[in-house]
């Protein structure tokens, strides 16, 4: 009985999920809304995705992580829409430094991750774009 339990709270959800989506699209459910990034359901989902591919081919790869220090206290002290535009730009640097076909989310309030793999072709262009920045 436990199983069909279970069963039916999982059916529940996925009708939930799909009511979502159909009302509020689905750039609401795949995009996370304040930074445009990739929102942490959907990056782990193409993360493993792409691990799996990488472990098959033998091909290294890693996780990249950045996380904001400070922005809580310019939240409390400057208030949410100072920070919400901060999460903002600092997501627009960070698509600007990577290339059309490079994952990249939001996986916490203030925190992003990419994974990162030993192709020559993409360090290049980071370097580049870096350079094109500064």
């Amino acid at each position: 009985m436990a199983s069909m339990n279970s069963l039916t709270i999982r059916i529940r959800d996925f009708i939930r999920a799909v009511g979502f989506v159909l009302k509020n699209g689905t750039d609401s459910v795949l995009y996370d809304g304040g930074t445009g990034l990739l929102t942490k359901v959907v990056f782990k989902e193409m993360a493993l995705k792409a691990l799996k591919s990488a472990i098959r081919a033998g091909t290294p790869v890693s996780l990249v992580m950045a996380d904001m220090d400070g922005l809580r206290e310019i939240n409390n002290t400057e208030g949410h829409q100072k920070g919400d535009k901060i999460l903002r730009i600092s997501a627009d640097i960070i698509k600007d430094c990577l290339r059309e076909s490079d994952l990249v989310g939001r996986y916490g309030g203030d925190e992003f991750i990419r994974p990162s793999g030993n192709g020559r072709n993409g360090s290049r262009y980071r370097r580049r774009k870096a350079q094109e920045a500064a």
